[in-house]
Order: structure tokens, then C-alpha cells, then sequence
């Protein structure tokens, strides 16, 4: 159960860091050959609207209210931007960099950690009755 979760948290962290909300350059054309889930549009007046399933009928943009079936439909006229998440290659970037480097510093500590220690543990100790004789020496 455990695990699951912390697959879960890694899945979601990947995924953040691998997108973000961005403009799109040409929206008709974008909703026409992508057909996103979700668009989010502003306003000339800096309103901004969610819209799920979007789609361009003449001169004005149709959808529906996340959460709802209320049909909504914007005169294109209104439309300042219209922006979705996208992939966001600069910050997958940089996470994987983050990973690796945190990968990289865990693995010097634990080798020079490792190397300069007086924990012993002696399996063919004649002496030893149970569990291996581990200690630290002088």
C-alpha cells in the first residue's frame, strides 16, 4: 500500500515537472487538430474561463463548464488568449538534471562515508554465538 503511494507521489511529481500552462500561438487552429480536454480562455477584461471539450462553430468557441453539462459558447471577438497545459521541456529538464545530481551527491557521501569507517563485522569469528560479531574498533 505503501508503495503504491510513493508511485503515485512520483508519477505526480514527474508530471508537474514535465508541464505548465502556456499560451497557445494559434488557437483555432490548435482546438481543431488537437481537440484538448481543456482550454482555459481569458477575457479582454482579464476574466478567465475553464472550458472542457472546446470547439470552433463560425465565430464563436463552444464548450462545457468543468464539472457540469452547461453548454457555454464565447464570441471569438472576446477572446484575448487561450492556454493549455503542455509539455514543458525546460522544466523536464531540469528535473531530470535535480535527479541526477541529488543521485550523484547521495552516492559520494555513502562511498566516502563508507570508506573512512571502522565498522567491522567478522562472519568467521569462532567466538560467535548468534549473529555476526559487528562492532567498531579502536
Amino acid at each position: 500500500m505503501i508503495e503504491r503511494r510513493v508511485t503515485v507521489a512520483a508519477i505526480l511529481a514527474v508530471t508537474a515537472g514535465c508541464s505548465s500552462l502556456q499560451p497557445v500561438a494559434e488557437p483555432l487552429r490548435f482546438i481543431a487538430e488537437t481537440n484538448p480536454p481543456v482550454v482555459y480562455v481569458s477575457y479582454e477584461t482579464g476574466a478567465v474561463m475553464v472550458m472542457e471539450n472546446p470547439r470552433i462553430s463560425g465565430d464563436s468557441m463552444l464548450g462545457t463548464v468543468p464539472g457540469e453539462s452547461r453548454p457555454v459558447a464565447l464570441p471569438l471577438n472576446q477572446v484575448q488568449t487561450v492556454s493549455t497545459v503542455r509539455r514543458n521541456s525546460g522544466r523536464t529538464a531540469l528535473l531530470i538534471a535535480g535527479l541526477a545530481g541529488m543521485g550523484a551527491v547521495m552516492t559520494y557521501a555513502v562511498l566516502a562515508n563508507g570508506k573512512n569507517s571502522n565498522y567491522t563485522c567478522d562472519y568467521n569469528d569462532p567466538k560467535r554465538t548468534g549473529g555476526p560479531a559487528c562492532g567498531f574498533e579502536p
